[in-house]
């Protein structure tokens, strides 16, 4: 069932955070050889996740629900802390990297350009 629309912050911080497109995404996320190289998270299946993530990236403002709502809130906490942080060789350390893709965020795409 749908809930209360999200706040329109909420909502942009989202789309500012996930900067992959859910195709791009999806093939990712399903890509066996990208799923055994990624830093992975404790207690969070970033698989499941970056899947809803996809999902959510089709949804309007008005059909997100309360699960919705805490995935969105949970993967803006995981990219920026992971940004925050990032490692000395963050260009080259694909498992960080691929850890932010499976949250939908890229790190070495092109800031600016909206997801496809």
């Amino acid at each position: 069932m749908a809930r209360t629309v999200v706040t329109e912050e909420l909502w942009n911080r989202f789309h500012a955070a996930v900067n992959m497109p859910s195709r791009e995404l999806l093939d990712f996320v399903g890509t066996s050889q990208e799923l055994a190289d990624y830093q992975r998270e404790p207690g969070i299946d970033l698989p499941v996740v970056g899947h809803h993530v996809a999902g959510l990236l089709s949804k309007r403002r008005t059909d997100v629900t309360d699960a919705d709502e805490a995935v969105m809130r949970l993967v803006i906490e995981l990219i920026e802390a992971r940004l925050a942080n990032p490692p000395a060789d963050r260009e080259h350390n694909d498992a960080w990297r691929h850890g932010l893709m499976m949250l939908g965020h890229d790190p070495l795409a092109p800031a600016g350009e909206p997801p496809g």
